[in-house]
């Protein structure tokens, strides 16, 4: 069959010669054309005008340092304001909180106690730090040890009372007697004991068929005051001479 000579295969190239090459597809986006030569040129990246300047920071300034708060004495609490004597250093808990109410934690402050072994006026100082300022004393007492009433006898119109000795940090003993139980301040009557060796008192010119209560404690001066342990145990006895 002779072929049609209108029709080329479809694989056959054009006469003339070798196929001329197709131009490779342009990115109008990221790259502009040359005019006189066809290079392509790189287009410079865009630049941030609205967040960044030359020669400005990229980091926002650090925030101010807040301001120390300064405690005072009414916001340090002692558990305890009165301990007894020991013989060892006391030291009652101490709890502290800032003006909103939270509690400021030990590493916060430095507690010295002073004073704080024998009977007398004791103190600690607080000395604060780090978000808290100031320094803050606090005072608490230490009381001598007490004694008990041994034995109470009815004398002829009086009372013979025995106690248990107390020598350490002792000055001496307050014996008190009453026809009220309670020891209401108008039906008591005191005695003094001025050495803390003595462990015997004759009280007096008491009402015959009266019942009469009795207790005592122990005393101690320091600096010019006194301090007083806690009363003892009370005994009762009905004067019948």
């Amino acid at each position: 069959t002779t072929p049609d000579p209108g029709k080329q295969p479809a694989d056959s190239e054009p006469s003339g010669g070798a196929a001329a090459p197709t131009d490779p597809p342009q990115n109008s986006e990221d790259q502009s054309t040359d005019s006189s030569g066809g290079a392509t040129i790189p287009t410079d990246p865009p630049q941030n005008s609205g967040n960044q300047s030359a020669g400005s920071s990229s980091q926002a300034p650090a925030p101010a340092a807040l301001a120390a708060e300064r405690l005072i004495a009414s916001n340090v609490l002692l558990s305890k304001t009165s301990l007894t004597y020991t013989g060892k250093a006391q030291k009652p808990a101490i709890r502290v909180k800032n003006k909103n109410g939270k509690t400021v934690g030990k590493a916060s402050y430095k507690a010295v106690f002073r004073n704080n072994r024998n009977v007398g006026m004791a103190s600690v100082t607080l000395t604060f730090s780090g978000s808290y300022t100031g320094t803050v004393k606090k005072t608490f007492k230490i009381l001598p040890k007490g004694t008990a009433i041994s034995k109470v006898t009815a004398k002829k119109k009086g009372l013979a009372i025995r106690w248990k000795k107390q020598k350490i940090q002792t000055n001496g003993y307050e014996i008190q007697y009453s026809t009220n139980k309670k020891f209401a301040k108008a039906a008591a009557k005191s005695r003094k004991v001025k050495k803390a060796s003595k462990t015997k008192e004759i009280i007096s010119r008491l009402k015959k068929g009266k019942t009469y209560y009795v207790r005592a404690r122990t005393y101690k001066k320091v600096a010019g005051k006194t301090y007083y342990s806690g009363w003892s145990n009370k005994k009762k006895v009905k004067i019948k001479k």
